[in-house]
């Protein structure tokens, strides 16, 4: 993420959930990201039928994989959420409404609070919706949330990071992997849910998966390609070595005819 404010990246999401009419989406739409979107659109319009699936289908994936992530979140019905590198995302505030028994906690970095709290100062807030400025890479961090003396009171906590693990290196995922287990383990049962873009999906389409790479890697500061697992199973395995209990694909993004799946949401699971 950029020191003053929401990475790039984020910005053209945010305009992608404003455009579709998500809930609560419209307190988040910045005039950069409706340039940046309207930069890509005459891009795809002016390469046509030349632009592989996975780029003139942007929007598509990515409302896929931030509506596959609320639905996972809905059906463990769990009594407390923690949202990791929330941004400017919409979810907290519509499940919070939606579910007032549920404990909703979306997090990120303290510039990235104080910027999405400016944006909701017009908006009525609901009593169970809550934000904590915190790094999820610090150790132990994730125990300022809930304090020891409360976390009894919920049976289940899920945790959910969208758009995180595609840039952070191998050292600082696993870092991540063992905060979100240590905080999980408080609880009868947890789940942890987040989405991954295996190598050979990005490589399948060639030179243009690549390129795409480098351009999101000259965005956010972090080689894209270096972080990816080779493959769905590799994921799996990485998050099982960690300490969960096991690990499941939630469900797969997948083009009509490739090989490889694009993007693959995964959930793990901490039974205590």
């Amino acid at each position: 993420m950029s020191s003053y404010g929401i990475a790039a990246t984020g910005l053209f999401t945010a305009e992608v959930w404003r455009r579709a009419g998500l809930d609560q989406a419209e307190l988040f739409g910045t005039g950069t990201g409706r340039f940046m979107h309207a930069c890509f659109r005459l891009f795809a319009r002016a390469t046509g039928p030349t632009l592989p699936d996975f780029l003139r289908r942007h929007d598509q994936n990515l409302l896929w994989r931030h509506r596959t992530l609320t639905e996972w979140l809905v059906s463990t019905s769990p009594d407390i959420v923690v949202e990791l590198a929330c941004g400017y995302s919409p979810r907290g505030i519509s499940l919070a409404k939606r579910m007032p028994s549920l404990q909703y906690y979306d997090t990120d970095l303290s510039h990235v609070i104080a910027r999405k709290l400016s944006r909701m100062r017009t908006t009525t807030l609901p009593t169970n919706y809550h934000t904590q400025s915190l790094n999820a890479l610090r150790p132990h961090i994730l125990e300022t949330i809930l304090p020891n003396r409360e976390a009894h009171a919920a049976n289940t906590a899920a945790v959910i990071s969208e758009g995180l693990l595609l840039y952070l290196p191998p050292q600082q995922r696993e870092t991540l992997w063992k905060n979100v287990l240590e905080f999980l383990r408080r609880f009868r049962s947890g789940y942890y849910s987040f989405e991954i873009y295996p190598a050979n999906g990005f490589l399948e389409v060639g030179r243009v998966g690549q390129w795409y790479a480098k351009a999101l890697s000259l965005l956010t500061g972090t080689d894209v390609l270096a972080n990816l697992f080779v493959n769905v199973d590799a994921a799996l395995a990485a998050i099982c070595a960690i300490g969960f209990t096991d690990a499941r694909v939630v469900a797969t993004n997948k083009p009509c005819h490739g090989a490889a799946a694009q993007c693959a949401v995964i959930e793990a699971t901490y039974r205590g």
